[in-house]
Order: C-alpha cells, then structure tokens, then sequence
C-alpha cells in the first residue's frame, strides 16, 4: 500500500517521489497522511498540495486518509479549514484519527464548507494572510457550477460572453465595446470620454466583480503600473481580463474531459496576498527558488530602476486555478488529433504550442489557456506565472523576461521560440513526477513597504 505524508516540511523531492508511487501503484489502496496546519509559504507550495491531493483522489476505493486529533477537532467546529483538507476529506474513502474512523462527521462538515464555497469566500484556512476561495467538484449536485464564475448562454449555464461581466467591466479597447446584454443586468456606464459596460447591483444594491475581490493594486504599486499607461480602463479591470481568459478557458480541460478515473473533476479559484521581505524570500526560497527570485527581481526593480531605495518589503497578489482534468498538455494533443503522439518526451512540445501567439485554432476546439493575452497583461504588470501540469512545471517571470507581440508589420515572420523563456535552469525545479490535472499561479506587485 503507498503511503504519502503531506506537511509544511514535505520538499518538492518528496513529493516528486510520492507522485511516481502513486502512478506506479495504479489504482492501489493508497493513504494521505495530513499534517495539521498546511499553510503555505508561496502559491507554488499551495498548488502542490492541491494536485497531490487530486493525484491521491483520483480513484474510489482504497483512499484512506489520516487526520491529526486538532485538524477533527477544526473539521467538527467548521474553522479554519484549508481548501486541501476540505478537498482530501471529499475524496477520501475513508477517515481515520489515531485510528479512530472519523469519516462521516468529518465528510459531512467537509460537504458543508464545501457548499459554502461556492461561490468566492474568504476564510483563513490557510494560516496567516487572509485568502479568497471557490470550489468545484462536478460530480456533486450543488457544486457543479458557481454563481460567481458561471451565466446562462445558450440554455446551460457556462463562461461565455454573457459571464464576462461577472469577471469585469468591459471598458474600450482595441475593439469596439459590445452593447450590453440586458437580459443579464447589463448596462452602460458614461465616464468622462468613454463608455463602459457593467452589471447592474442586484436587489440588495451590491454587486462586485471578481476584479474587484481579486487582490488590488494600490499604493506605490498603483503609481508605478500606472506610470506609462494610455488605456482609459483602470488597472484592476485588466486583472479581471486575465482572470476571465484563466478561468473560461481553464474550463475545456478541467471539465469536458475526464481526469482521473473517476471523473470527479475537482476544481479550485483563490486569491491570496504573500508579503516578503529579506528573511520571508529566504524561507520562500527553501521551497521554491523561482518564485523567491521575481519577489527579489520586483524589489531591485523598484529600488534601483524606479528610484525608490527605501522599499524593502513586498506584497504580491495571486490568483491560482488548480483542476483535476487531463491536463494542458492533453487537452492540447487530443485536440490536434494527436493523443496517441503524447509522451513524457513529447509533452514539454504541447505546452509550448499551448503557449503559441499564433496557434491558430478556436478556444472551444483546442482548450489552451489564452496565453498571449495572459501574458501581454502579466508583463504589464510586472507579474509571474507557473503552469503545473503532468510532469512537468513551467514558469516566467515577466520583470526578467517580457512578453513581446509579434510585429503586425511582419505577418510572416517566425514567432521567437518559447520553450527556453518557460523552462526553469535547475532540472529539479523542471521536473516534478506523474500529476493528475493543471495548476495555473499569477502573481503580480500589489504593495511596497518602506523604512519606517
């Protein structure tokens, strides 16, 4: 039977390990060991929790999984629950405290918060900095779909057109602005010169878009993005953008195709501040090097390029996207109709044609994640991303390596190879065992701290 511990102290070689067991087991009893207290020190350590916990729960029978005494006792009081232990006690089988079977009291407070979540809720299961969350599991009745996430288009609910201003308002751009969809509480909204389209508050006078739950940007921070803008629409409505391309088309691979063997589909949206300063990026750095190096890379940039030599502490904000699907680099292939060409030596090739600025194929046929949107918006503000996904982690940080569009002068021209600007330099921050599903981290400069 394979054994996985799972704590603040597990390392990535560790868990790298703990995949390749688990898919060498294939389909086995297998128990998760939880420590009590996950709370994590970057979003990539969080993430890796998650896609563990999806990895492990993949299969009905023969999920075991063992809580200390103090995280029962937080299940049966219903606080301060993580998302990974509301996730682990959905999928387990079976629940066990110093071998004590605890499965239905805990599986039932479980299914509670996990209705709670529903839509974007903010809780501290996750330690110290409070954090946004919204689970999905699609093979519940009432966690399927989020009134945050989802509208109805064409008769189902979904992530279309009409969900768009769940998301942001759609201010002017490049393209005309679309009239709005009155049937959805749409309206349009004059400011100043321009025009944009919003939803209208509901019965109880409040509405608020997910960019304006999302992590703000303010401060020093909002002076500095908005140094040499010329778009009218304010920073955070292209943080909504991001999260709209992120999460609709995130949706193809996490739901339409089944992930694990059971078809459970599990999906997560959070937002969370991490605040570094020196001694915070040497702890982050034990964990993930990557990560610690752009919150290092936003601090010089701030102090030595901007002229501000008093900063010495930042605050990022981050939004992670975790599912249990078949993963981007399959969903790419099966699309192309070449499922069968998918290997661990070919894969790395499909998440960077994933990540093409030209791939020219429609977002429903091929479910890639809107990259060069994403990341056109990342480098303007300063941000980082990382893709989890099958057995590889991939990752950018846009401060040392920005985003540059393909000259419109020049059509025909090559697109600049991408696969080094996403390949971290150590293999062991490459490589990363066997995963069920897709975690997809942004960050980006919300606050700057200076010398009191």
């Amino acid at each position: 039977m394979t054994r996985v511990l799972l704590g603040p102290a597990t390392t990535r070689s560790e868990l790298r390990d703990a995949h390749t067991r688990l898919a060498e087991g294939d389909g086995e009893s297998a128990t998760l060991v939880l420590d009590d207290g996950l709370h994590s020190t970057t979003p990539g350590q969080f993430s890796a929790w998650m896609q563990m916990v999806f990895t492990w729960g993949q299969d009905v029978i023969g999920r075991n999984l063992e809580l200390t005494a103090a995280t029962v006792e937080r299940f049966q009081t219903r606080t301060s629950l993580s998302d990974v232990e509301v996730f682990a006690a959905i999928l387990a089988e079976s629940i066990t405290s110093g071998g004590t079977d605890v499965t239905s009291d805990v599986q039932e407070a479980a299914r509670e918060v996990l209705v709670q979540r529903d839509a974007l809720t903010k809780h501290d299961g996750d330690g110290e900095g409070a954090m946004s969350s919204l689970l999905l599991a699609a093979h519940t009745f009432s966690n399927q779909t989020s009134p945050d996430l989802h509208a109805r288009w064409e008769g189902k609910l979904g992530i279309e057109e009409s969900a768009r201003t769940l998301y942001h308002d759609i201010w002017p751009s490049g393209m005309p602005v679309r009239k709005p969809l009155l049937e959805f509480g749409e309206v349009t909204v004059r400011a100043g010169e321009h025009a944009y389209v919003t939803r209208r508050a509901g019965a109880d006078g409040q509405f608020a878009t997910l960019a304006a739950r999302a992590p703000q940007i303010r401060g020093l921070a909002l002076e500095l993005a908005t140094t040499v803008r010329q778009q009218p629409k304010p920073v955070r409505e292209e943080v909504g953008e991001l999260l709209f391309e992120l999460v609709q088309n995130t949706e193809w691979h996490a739901v339409e195709q089944s992930g694990g063997r059971t078809g459970a589909n599990c999906r997560a949206l959070s937002f969370r501040e991490y605040t570094f300063d020196a001694d915070d990026l040497d702890a982050a750095r034990l964990y993930d090097p990557p990560f610690a190096t752009y919150a290092r890379s936003i601090l010089d940039k701030v102090r030595e390029e901007r002229g501000h030599p008093e900063v010495h502490q930042v605050t990022l904000g981050t939004i992670t996207i975790v599912d249990s699907g078949v993963g981007l680099a399959r969903s790419v292939a099966a699309a192309l109709g070449e499922e069968d060409r998918l290997t661990r030596n070919t894969e790395i090739s499909y998440l960077i044609r994933a990540l093409s600025k030209h791939l020219r194929r429609r977002r429903f046929e091929l479910g890639n994640i809107g990259l060069a949107r994403v990341q056109l918006l990342l480098t303007n503000l300063s941000g980082y991303m990382t893709v989890h996904t099958g057995s590889v982690d991939i990752l950018r940080n846009f401060v040392s390596k920005p985003f540059d569009t393909i000259d419109p002068s020049k059509p025909h021209a090559p697109a600049p190879a991408l696969m080094m600007e996403w390949i971290p330099e150590d293999p062991d921050e490459f490589i990363a065992g066997p995963r069920l599903g897709t975690a997809i981290t942004v960050a980006y400069p919300v606050e700057f701290g200076g010398d009191q």
